[in-house]
């Protein structure tokens, strides 16, 4: 496994020691997920919006703050420089929601729904917008596996592709973290195993 590998791949506790010891900064940290979004989500189809400038502004204040801190045991806000994807029905205040519909095609929320400010209070950057497929009127196509020889499955599609090919840390839609795990499992994306 390379060392991108292993940093997509880490959990939040070890990033979070990693960004306290600057071991590597969120400006680092966000780039490098973005280049594996880049890299991969033209096969994919795993994002309908990539928020790579809202990220890196959010990644360069997140890197002033954890600056302002002396040593791993300072006070910081719990996600802080932590990426995070949001699926597309989840309401982001001046960036495109669609739901996966195409009656949404241009809908840009005005406000953010709880869930985001909370994750935004926390330090979380956001860093793109999982495709949803659950909607009647589907706007966008449907996710591919890594494989590219089967859909895993409507609503969790998106959040099971990711989280085989292209991880944040940590994820926030309708899906239960088991469904969408199973869903990468069954197409060959993951290995299946067992959830806490």
């Amino acid at each position: 496994m390379t060392t991108e590998d292993s940093l997509s791949f880490a959990t939040i506790e070890e990033l979070s020691a990693l960004l306290a010891k600057r071991k590597i900064s969120p400006v680092e940290l966000t780039g490098q997920f973005l280049s594996r979004i880049e890299r991969y989500n033209s096969r994919l189809n795993a994002f309908l919006t990539v928020t790579a400038e809202h990220a890196l502004a959010a990644a360069r204040r997140a890197e002033k703050e954890l600056a302002q801190r002396h040593g791993p045991a300072g006070r910081r806000r719990p996600l802080l420089g932590i990426p995070i994807t949001l699926k597309d029905n989840i309401w982001t205040r001046g960036i495109r929601t669609t739901a996966g519909s195409k009656v949404l095609r241009d809908f840009v929320p005005a406000e953010d729904a709880t869930v985001v400010r909370k994750l935004a209070r926390a330090g979380a950057i956001l860093l793109a917008r999982q495709i949803y497929t659950n909607s009647p009127m589907v706007l966008h196509p449907t996710t591919r596996t890594t494989a590219r020889r089967a859909i895993p499955g409507r609503s969790a599609a998106s959040p099971g592709v990711r989280a085989a090919a292209l991880p944040a840390r940590l994820r926030r839609d309708s899906a239960p973290r088991r469904w969408a795990r199973i869903r990468a499992a069954r197409f060959g994306s993951l290995p299946r195993c067992a959830e806490s």
